[in-house]
């Protein structure tokens, strides 16, 4: 087991993150989000345009789910997606979005949002379509 915790931004107060319990911070949904690491495609110099990020989320109430791509060091905030991830259809889902980002290093953000119970991600699957050197 891990223990996960997060900081509150205005104060000396530490969540654990990984408490069923904790969704509010000072009665007030925190905002919570994980940026992954570059993600390895095998080789140090990967170009290309990465094309689909499916995350696999499990939730304990209606939530939104906010996927957004990084290549280079850059944030791509157009090409965000939100899914609206609601447990009545199961409460461990596969949010996916296709962004269309050129560059060599990769990674991407989610951000949970409007939860009101637990919310846990899993496995995540990525393609990328490698450009010719």
């Amino acid at each position: 087991m891990i223990l996960m915790v997060g900081a509150v931004a205005s104060g000396n107060v530490l969540l654990s993150l990984d408490d069923p319990s904790v969704a509010l911070d000072e009665g007030a949904a925190f905002e919570a989000f994980y940026l992954t690491n570059p993600i390895d495609f095998g080789r140090a110099a990967t170009s290309g345009r990465l094309r689909r990020i499916a995350q696999s989320v499990t939730v304990g109430s209606l939530t939104d789910v906010t996927i957004t791509p990084y290549a280079d060091g850059d944030e791509f905030t157009e090409q965000a997606t939100t899914i609206a991830v609601d447990p009545a259809d199961g409460t461990t889902q596969v949010v996916e979005t296709e962004p269309a980002v050129d560059g060599q290093r990769f990674s991407y953000k989610v951000q949970p949002t409007g939860f009101t119970g637990p919310v846990a991600f899993g496995e995540a699957d990525l393609a990328l379509v490698r450009k010719r050197q």
